[in-house]
């Protein structure tokens, strides 16, 4: 199914995207030319089809070094089929099946120790972010100035008090994505980010009064938020 030399859809994946693509000859960065893609649906399956001008690479062609030569006499008698009548696609690769025992390294926690890993807020903060793969924790009022960004990933636990709250003042800037979303949860909530101190590990009850108020005066977008407060 050719794509036409000129034809090119860029190919997004989210948090990803694949846009126009160049080739070149080996030695030669000079020699540029575009590179056509499409995602094809081709017998069930999804193929990125990628596509490149004859004439835009002809002179890097006539300059390769020509094939060795190549017997197609048949052995034994036998057909031999060169070129294909049609397409014929790869098979769908098949996942092998071991019987061998995946042996998993477990090291337990200490019955004594000091833990770093979360961050406690409980003061204002001006041009605040909270970073991805970050644990904080909101045990007080919490007043954010300026420009505070919310970086995908990044999870927010709150005590189980009436005062925890955090209050923007400012414009936000929503980082996250829809496979990688910003956490608002209890301090009792185990199953993400660092395990914060004294957490009983089973989230009861209701925990803090606001967990994220908007109070910047402007029009604010909000994304892949995840809210896990306020369970029985």
């Amino acid at each position: 199914m050719p794509l036409g030399p000129r034809t090119d859809q860029t190919v997004d994946f989210g948090a990803m995207q694949m846009v126009r693509g160049r080739a070149f000859a080996m030695g030669h960065r000079d020699r540029e030319a575009p590179v056509g893609k499409a995602w094809l649906l081709l017998d069930g399956r999804q193929f990125l089809v990628e596509e490149v001008a004859v004439a835009d690479v002809a002179a890097s062609l006539d300059e390769l070094p020509e094939p060795p030569p190549v017997s197609l006499k048949p052995r034994n008698n036998s057909v031999r089929h060169i070129v294909s009548s049609k397409r014929l696609l790869p098979e769908p690769p098949l996942a092998k099946v071991s019987g061998n025992v995946m042996h998993v390294p477990r090291l337990s926690s200490p019955a004594h120790g000091v833990v770093l890993d979360y961050l406690t807020i409980n003061s204002a903060q001006t041009n605040f972010t909270f970073k991805a793969d970050t644990t904080y924790y909101i045990s007080g009022s919490v007043n954010l100035n300026g420009v505070t960004t919310i970086e995908g990933g990044t999870v927010i636990k709150y005590a189980p008090t009436n005062s925890a709250s955090v209050t923007c003042l400012g414009p936000v800037n929503s980082l996250s994505a829809p496979y990688r979303p910003a956490i608002f949860t209890a301090r009792d909530d185990n199953s993400v980010g660092e395990t914060i101190a004294g957490s009983t590990g089973t989230p009861t009850g209701y925990y803090a009064t606001n967990a994220l108020c908007l109070n910047g005066g402007t029009s604010i977008t909000m994304q892949n938020l995840l809210d896990q407060l306020n369970v029985d």
